[in-house]
């Protein structure tokens, strides 16, 4: 028989993991934590896995609310914000929290002018975009280049009024900005050094 951690210690230990405060996950969190531990007692891993991944979901709702807090509303653009899935509506959204979270905001301006910001993250293909930033010569033959927003680098791409700007936090997430008929300027006076660490020290608590 496996030696069980309390219950409060384990809650604790998790939200930590995702810089949140256990008590405001509500009842949810704390469930789905008592039936991992339940699960584990009668040495049910399938069970138990499931159960954790709930309460990783319950995390990522509150984190994604935090990081939508966070983007920017700035004037002469409507957006609306890409609904998560959860595991009401979606049967596979608790295995598709385990591969990490995906924040999205679009955003349309007068004219043709629009632009989305993505944020995602722990996704593996986020490591492997890092990757490829430590690569200039790739870089430059996929006719982009490199540049830093503070201590982060980005990967920019734009050419007549379309591109996209790939900002790599600590290795593990990524903001994309994706735009069109907008300069890169324009996008950068938006989606500046001051949003983008704003959303790295969210994800890092």
């Amino acid at each position: 028989m496996y030696k069980l951690a309390p219950v409060g210690l384990l809650v604790a230990l998790l939200a930590a993991s995702f810089g949140q405060d256990p008590a405001s996950n509500g009842a949810e969190f704390t469930t789905a934590i008592e039936k991992a531990q339940r699960a584990f007692a009668r040495d049910e891993r399938g069970a138990t896995v499931a159960a954790l991944r709930h309460a990783i979901l319950v995390v990522q709702q509150r984190q994604r609310a935090a990081v939508l807090a966070i983007l920017p509303t700035p004037a002469g653009f409507t957006h609306e914000d890409v609904a998560p899935a959860t595991a009401a509506k979606d049967p596979f959204a608790v295995e598709i929290a385990a591969l990490g979270l995906d924040v999205e905001r679009r955003y349309r301006g007068t004219e043709d002018a629009r632009f989305d910001i993505e944020v995602s993250t722990d996704s593996p293909l986020v490591q492997a975009f890092a990757r490829l930033l430590e690569d200039p010569d790739r870089v430059v033959g996929s006719g982009g280049r490199i540049v830093k927003y503070g201590d982060h680098s980005a990967l920019v791409k734009f050419k007549d009024g379309h591109g996209e700007v790939t900002v790599v936090l600590r290795d593990r997430h990524v903001v994309k900005v994706t735009a069109d008929a907008m300069t890169e300027a324009a996008v950068n006076a938006i989606v500046d050094r001051e949003v983008v660490d704003r959303i790295d020290r969210e994800l890092a608590r």
